[in-house]
């Protein structure tokens, strides 16, 4: 049974999964908000944003679909993130497919509809329903390719600063709007760590 520490350092993850891919296309971030609380059986539920916006300068239709593309990243870095193992590199797909089903579904579901979009303009004159999962498929292995990087990239860090995120939730009854510049404060805390790990 996981407890309101465990589902804040997940949670932590996820949204940080969303900060950090924003943040590599150089949308603007503002805040994470997370609330961790107890239902009525006892199960444990939570209430996370990672809010960030993007300013797209978009003159062509190569970079409306490219936009799309990012968008979708930076939905699927959420769970990628929740859901990296950092002992053997790998993600836990089985975990994934059943968040997107569940505790994800909303991204999921903004992730279908970015999808949609870009199918209309990748496969323009060839949008059918007969190849309509075929050409999904594609659009969302090629996201996923680079969400991977992304996260498998940034771990170290997105971990480092989750652990701290957790630690402050405990200090905050498990609600707390984490403002950009105490997420930058743990990023720069992250990152001096690991430049002391690599120099020792």
């Amino acid at each position: 049974m996981p407890t309101k520490k465990m589902t804040a350092l997940a949670v932590s993850k996820h949204e940080l999964g969303h900060w950090f891919a924003a943040r590599y296309f150089g949308f603007n971030q503002e805040n994470i908000r997370i609330s961790i609380y107890s239902g009525l059986q006892g199960g444990i539920y939570h209430d996370a944003h990672a809010k960030s916006w993007p300013q797209p300068d978009l003159p062509n239709i190569e970079d409306v679909l490219e936009f799309l593309y990012q968008r979708i990243i930076c939905l699927q870095c959420g769970v990628a993130a929740e859901f990296f193992n950092k002992e053997d590199s790998s993600f836990d797909i089985e975990s994934i497919d059943y968040a997107n089903s569940d505790t994800a579904k909303n991204d999921s579901t903004q992730i279908f509809t970015y999808t949609n979009i870009a199918r209309g303009i990748r496969f323009a004159g060839d949008v059918s329903r007969d190849n309509e999962f075929k050409q999904h498929e594609e659009i969302l292995n090629d996201c996923w390719s680079r969400t991977k990087q992304i996260i498998i990239d940034n771990f170290p860090i997105i971990d480092a600063m989750s652990k701290m995120m957790a630690d402050e939730l405990a200090l905050c009854d498990y609600r707390n709007n984490f403002q950009i510049h105490e997420l930058l404060e743990f990023l720069n805390i992250a990152l001096a760590q690991k430049n002391e790990c690599t120099q020792n």
